[in-house]
């Protein structure tokens, strides 16, 4: 019992023989006597704080600086931004100088902080290249020398480090870093990053996981396969296992409730093999296949379309990391001749982002007529024409007031402001601008200079909104240079019918203010671009305040107002004729000479966009016949010869005549609705 005792807890002479032969020391006891009996001793720790930069270089090239002169003081060149240090940075190159004070006598070059950040500590070099090979280059650098005040700070996104007088530039243009109209700029940003290390951890390398490629080697080898599918005639043995733990659609299908035990062979409709082959390589390896060793094709219009139909696959079996990677294959190769096709697929999978990519690219003006000209955009409004109004939405909605605007309109927008600016600062500049039909014989600019004088302040302001506004529908449809053409033409035509009225009067009634009275305005061109959108959008209802009205009737009903106005007011007697010469002289350009570059052909000869259409219905009988003696002397279509030699002069050419007509209108008619009602 004595024994037992001093084991529990007393003293005994053979503990400390025991404890000497455990393996282990043993568990320290948390009583109070225990603690006084073995006081622990302190531990010590010990850690360090690394300050250190993560570097990075940008190589930019500026190619034709010659024409990047005279964009403006103020006015930058950005590379394409590039990370460094977890943050985006891009060059910005100045070629008139950044600031005003230099009078565009440096060149400007800076780098700048492209993404969000607060307190961003780096440093910086940038070189301008010799580009003789002397290596004589022009560097400026925060690295290897001590810095007073330590690394730069940058703020905020789109904080900047460089130099406003970065090079002179009668010296730039003269020496050895400009070379064949190009300059070459290098950037090196260091960012400082700081990190508290504790003490080191000795660690063996392990390499990445290869099962991926024991798993694929499966279906290379064939081994062991306990089922095959059938694609077009063409067999594919598989592994049930490896296909059930891939996709939750083979895995109800091989191993669901619904299954068939002596299932041995599937049959796969609506898919190409080599599609299907895909899909396997992926299930099998983790990663899509190569293309071109796949379908014997090394084209971007191959990869395009093998990831459409890829795309469809792996929806159709919920493999969503192959839908990621068609997703991300085919926003990467966006072109014009694609993205139709590739925004409707988009739409049916819910593919969500890739949607937005080909939603922004199809919205850019350069891009939007060319598209809506592919056979794409046709399967488009087809399969999908709730789309049209997200379409055309992403071209109404600018984000600010002047960037849905086109850079055509916006120009000429500008172009009225100042002169009416300059009609305010100098009155006497009308005489010489404006339409004053007993000067225009020696003046005969003002035949075209008239359009644009306004003399009033409302006048301008309509004139300027109607502008941009128009302009905005119809350039994304017509093309830049087709509606400077029809600006233009509409513009001069209307001056000089004016001009040959005005004459007459006076012929008539010999009085003076006929010749000298200043006629002038932008409302032909105007109601000339209310016309363009008739032609487009003839049965469409537009809301105007409480009225709905159908916009064939918008140009009519424009007409009809300034004639009752004119009556009451005499102020407005000089804009009627402008207005009423600028909707017909732009309907006969639209009519009978606007050449459709889809079909090489002139005019739009469809019934819809008649003569007779600006009037009401009762009195078509009386102007049809009138009309069709002039229809057929303007309209009359010319011959053409076939690929073969044969002359087509009797069926119509594809796209010509009132059937291409009216389905651009019925595809236009839509799309100017929404931008109207945005």
């Amino acid at each position: 019992m004595g024994a037992g005792r001093a084991c529990r807890g007393g003293p005994s002479s053979s503990a400390p023989a025991a404890a000497a032969g455990r393996p282990f020391p043993p568990i320290a006891s948390s009583s109070p006597s225990s603690a006084a009996a073995a006081p622990v001793a302190p531990s010590e720790t010990a850690s360090t704080s690394v300050t250190k930069t993560v570097n990075g270089s940008h190589h930019f090239k500026i190619a034709g600086y010659s024409l990047a002169k005279g964009i403006g003081v103020g006015k930058y060149i950005a590379s394409e931004s590039f990370t460094v240090g977890g943050y985006e940075w891009a060059i910005y190159f100045y070629p008139d100088g950044k600031s005003p004070e230099d009078g565009a006598a440096y060149v400007s070059l800076f780098i700048a902080l492209a993404s969000e950040g607060t307190d961003v500590r780096a440093l910086f070099e940038l070189t301008l290249v010799d580009q003789s090979g002397k290596g004589q280059d022009k560097v400026h650098t925060h690295f290897g020398r001590s810095l007073e005040g330590g690394p730069y700070t940058l703020k905020y996104r789109g904080s900047m480090w460089g130099y406003k007088r970065f090079f002179k530039r009668s010296a730039l243009e003269t020496s050895d870093y400009l070379k064949d109209d190009c300059l070459l700029v290098n950037c090196t940003v260091g960012v400082v990053q700081s990190q508290t290390e504790g003490p080191k951890i000795y660690t063996i390398p392990v390499p990445p996981s290869n099962m991926s490629q024991h798993i694929g080697q499966l279906l290379t080898d064939g081994k062991r396969t306990d089922i095959t599918f059938e694609v077009d005639g063409e067999l594919f043995p598989a592994h049930k296992v490896v296909l059930a733990a891939r996709s939750p659609v083979f895995r109800a299908q091989l191993f669901g409730p619904m299954k068939d035990k002596n299932m041995k062979r599937i049959t796969i409709e609506d898919m190409e093999p080599s599609v299907f082959k895909a899909l396997l390589h992926f299930m099998y390896w983790d990663e899509l296949p190569d293309i071109e060793e796949l379908t014997g094709l090394n084209t971007t219009w191959v990869s395009t379309l093998m990831a459409q139909h890829l795309l469809a696959a792996a929806d159709r079996y919920a493999l969503e990391r192959l839908k990621l990677l068609c997703e991300l294959r085919l926003c990467e190769d966006v072109a014009i001749n694609t993205v139709a096709n590739t925004l409707a697929l988009a739409e049916q999978h819910h593919c969500y982002q890739l949607k937005t990519v080909c939603l922004r690219f199809v919205a850019l003006p350069e891009n939007l007529k060319a598209v809506m000209q592919t056979d794409g955009f046709d399967y488009l409004q087809q399969s999908c024409p709730s789309l049209l109004t997200e379409l055309l939405e992403y071209v109404a909605k600018g984000g600010s007031f002047f960037r849905g605007y086109t850079k055509l309109c916006k120009g000429l927008a500008v172009i009225l402001l100042l002169v009416h600016l300059l009609i305010q600062l100098f009155p006497s500049a009308v005489t010489y601008l404006a339409l004053v039909p007993g000067r225009t014989i020696p003046f005969a600019w003002n035949l075209i200079t008239g359009g644009y004088v306004e003399l009033t302040i409302p006048g301008v302001i309509i004139s300027t909104i109607g502008l941009l506004l128009f302009g905005k529908f119809l350039e994304p449809l017509w093309g830049s240079k087709e509606l400077s053409k029809f600006i233009f033409v509409v513009n001069f035509s209307t001056s000089v019918c004016v001009f040959i009225t005005a004459i007459a009067l006076y012929y008539t009634t010999q009085e003076e203010s006929y010749l000298y009275a200043p006629l002038s305005g932008f409302y032909g061109v105007l109601t000339g671009l209310l016309v363009g959108i008739k032609q487009l959008m003839s049965e469409q209802e537009l809301n105007l305040f409480v009225l709905k009205i159908k916009a064939k009737w918008i140009p009519s009903l424009v007409a009809l107002i300034s004639v009752i106005v004119s009556f009451f007011v005499k102020e407005l007697v000089s804009y009627l004729p402008v207005i009423l010469f600028g909707i017909y002289m732009s309907w006969i350009y639209l009519r009978y000479f606007q050449r459709r570059l889809e079909t090489g052909l002139k005019g739009d000869p469809s019934e819809e966009f008649s003569f007779s259409s600006f009037f009401p219905e009762f009195l078509r009988p009386v102007l049809d016949p009138i009309a069709s003696i002039f229809h057929r002397l303007l309209c009359g279509r010319s011959e053409r010869a076939d690929a073969r030699g044969q002359t087509l002069d009797t069926t119509p050419l594809p796209g010509s005549d009132s059937i291409e007509a009216n389905r651009r209108r019925l595809v236009f008619s839509h799309c100017l609705s929404v931008l109207i009602s945005s």
